[in-house]
């Protein structure tokens, strides 16, 4: 196992047993630096026979990842935020990947849970496996990237479908949201970007700053800095929004926006049907709750799909 397992964690002593024990299956090394826990975590993680460090919080994602990189000593990096636990049976496959030299990094899928039973969640990609190399570093103080300096190297980045689960949104206090939200607003006057604006815009939708995070969102919705991912989960907020404030007028006018993510498309379709209820329109309420049920998408919640299905079933037979 050629692999240095990094985590950064503060008061994390509820995750950081579950973070850990996901990468001592793939990990020979694992680095935890603790930025100033007041908790269990830096014991739990020595138990655990992880290397610890510690360094004072300084508002600087990047410059705490970095540290722990100071520590690594094997060829690959594996980095995890302690909320995250890595499936390992996920890498088996990509023995090969990491003898090939000309990749420097592997992306991974992030399936982000947004509830406790797991049947709600949002999968983004990210490089979180790399190289172990000096040049290879994060940047930017919050919302950090590895992937400029892989590129920057002139190595490939390898789109796997190797999966981290993170569990850091389902319960995302209101605290560490303000902090997040003062952070992005502080890097964006040092060096203004469309991918801080995104992460801006959902953050605000995440405090419930509809307005704000609409403003935004309509904003950055024609980037080219964007990945077509991005652009996908903004266009959804949007109709999140609508559906919130009720402005079926939006939700009307881009109705014909398709999502190439299924799980976004089924909840558009769900959104739209509710649009087409709120107007009457039972037939095509209808249509559009059996295109969300063919979907079968996590942001649905199924057996409500399943009532609001019968319910309009009885309105059209009624009418």
């Amino acid at each position: 196992m050629n692999f240095t397992g990094c985590i950064i964690a503060k008061n994390e002593e509820k995750n950081i047993a579950k973070a850990i024990s996901s990468l001592q299956h793939v990990c020979s090394q694992i680095v935890v630096v603790d930025t100033g826990s007041i908790d269990n975590t830096a014991k739990i993680a020595a138990n655990s026979n992880c290397e610890i460090y510690f360094k004072r919080w300084n508002n600087d994602f990047s410059e705490m990842r970095n540290f722990a990189l100071r520590f690594a000593r094997l060829d690959w990096i594996i980095f995890l935020d302690a909320d995250e636990v890595l499936l390992p049976l996920s890498m088996e496959k990509y023995g090969k990947i990491f003898q090939d030299d000309r990749v420097g990094g592997v992306s991974c899928i992030i399936k982000n849970y947004l509830t406790d039973d797991k049947s709600s969640f949002i999968e983004h990609r990210y490089t979180r496996i790399f190289r172990n190399h000096p040049k290879i570093r994060y940047r930017g103080a919050i919302h950090e990237q590895i992937s400029e300096s892989i590129i920057e190297l002139g190595l490939d980045i390898y789109e796997s479908d190797i999966t981290i689960e993170h569990f850091g949104y389902i319960d995302n206090s209101t605290e560490k949201k303000q902090r997040n939200l003062e952070l992005i607003k502080k890097e964006l006057s040092r060096q203004p970007s469309d991918y801080l604006l995104f992460h801006l815009a959902n953050t605000e939708f995440s405090m419930n700053n509809l307005i704000n995070a609409k403003e935004i969102f309509l904003k950055i919705l024609s980037s080219r800095e964007l990945s077509t991912e991005n652009l996908e989960l903004a266009q959804l907020r949007l109709f999140q929004i609508a559906t919130s404030l009720n402005d079926w007028k939006y939700i009307l006018e881009h109705q014909n926006y398709i999502f190439t993510n299924r799980n976004y498309e089924g909840l558009k379709q769900f959104i739209l049907s509710a649009c087409f209820m709120h107007r009457k329109q039972w037939e095509k309420s209808y249509h559009c709750l059996l295109a969300a049920k063919e979907c079968n998408s996590s942001l649905v919640e199924q057996e409500l799909l399943r009532k609001s299905i019968e319910a309009v079933e009885k309105y059209i037979d009624f009418y």
